[in-house]
């Protein structure tokens, strides 16, 4: 039982993570296209890690979103775009 409310709840947090993902960071700018909705699903999974740290950190989400922006999509990155679902992402575990 405990297995499958864990399940539940990263799922939850999951969606909830795709979601600021795609409408407070979108770096490349797909949030309107439809056919897009997994487009930074890659990086759900070390989100989610960082959020359940015992202490999340802001910076640490800062960076690792600046980190895809220049490495993974050679773009400048936006420390102002990545700050914004930085904090958007820290509320989804309250913290």
């Amino acid at each position: 039982m405990d297995r499958l409310l864990a399940k539940q709840n990263y799922n939850n947090i999951a969606r909830e993570v795709r979601r600021i993902l795609m409408k407070y960071w979108d770096p490349i700018g797909v949030a309107d296209v439809p056919s897009a909705g997994d487009e930074y699903d890659d990086y759900i999974h070390r989100v989610i890690k960082i959020l359940l740290n015992d202490r999340p950190s802001k910076v640490e989400l800062i960076n690792y979103l600046i980190k895809i922006e220049k490495e993974e999509m050679g773009l400048d990155g936006d420390r102002r775009r990545a700050r914004q679902a930085a904090n958007k992402l820290l509320w989804v575990v309250g913290k």
